[in-house]
């Protein structure tokens, strides 16, 4: 009983599809920075995060408009996720935290699990969009959901 519980667990593991590169770097950076707060250099104010935006063609009145109700732009900075910079910014509630990438290049839409985090992207109009987040994934889809319809 045990060797066939075994083996299933070995066959789950070997065909199970891993995730593309762009989301096994926003799980790693999103916990080193956000989870282990590893020191960054964030950008908190509203004229430094519209500063940062303006790289990536966004603003810091876009990215204070995105804030889902009871959420909050905590900061933001610019990352490398598979070799492109993308804007990352973090959204607080006080209690979690969402880390939202905004990056110019198509993807797939998935939702996936890397490590202890949970990942959703979609298609917007500019940009795709990665939410990442340390909250179980209905949480993570919801935060998502919130932002689907949004100008992005």
């Amino acid at each position: 009983r045990s060797a066939i519980l075994l083996l299933a667990a070995a066959s789950w593991l070997l065909i199970r599809p891993t995730p593309p590169q762009l989301y096994t770097d926003a799980a790693r950076d999103h916990h080193r920075e956000v989870v282990d707060r590893q020191p960054r250099h964030w950008r908190s104010t509203a004229a430094e995060i519209d500063t940062v935006a303006a790289r990536e063609g966004f603003s810091a009145a876009e990215a204070l408009a995105l804030a889902p109700a009871g959420y909050r732009l905590e900061h933001a900075k610019i990352c490398g996720l598979a070799g492109r910079p993308v804007l990352h910014l973090v959204y607080t509630d006080g209690v979690r935290e969402f880390s939202l990438y905004l990056l110019h290049a198509p993807t797939t839409r998935q939702a996936v699990e890397v490590g202890a985090e949970n990942i959703e992207s979609f298609e917007g109009s500019r940009f795709t969009v990665l939410v990442v987040t340390e909250a179980p994934a209905a949480e993570c889809r919801q935060f998502a959901a919130a932002l689907a319809n949004k100008r992005l």
